[in-house]
């Protein structure tokens, strides 16, 4: 599915979670080159369910929340 939204779509993913332990994840599934934006949590201090981390997600994929 990603391999068909990438190339066509801004992706992002919005992860909670300690920063080591969710890029370890992310980096061992190779997923990264399908988004556009990765914002984890750990490397924040905010996490889901605020609106800030949305916010941020969407300046970083230039869309409008």
């Amino acid at each position: 599915m990603l391999d068909e939204l990438a190339p066509d779509f801004n992706l992002g993913l919005i992860t909670n979670g300690p920063s080591v332990a969710q890029w370890e994840k992310i980096n061992h599934t190779d997923c990264q080159k399908y988004f556009d934006s990765i914002i984890v949590s750990g490397d924040l201090d905010v996490e889901k369910p605020s609106k800030d981390i949305y916010d941020m997600a969407f300046r970083e994929l230039q869309v409008s929340s």
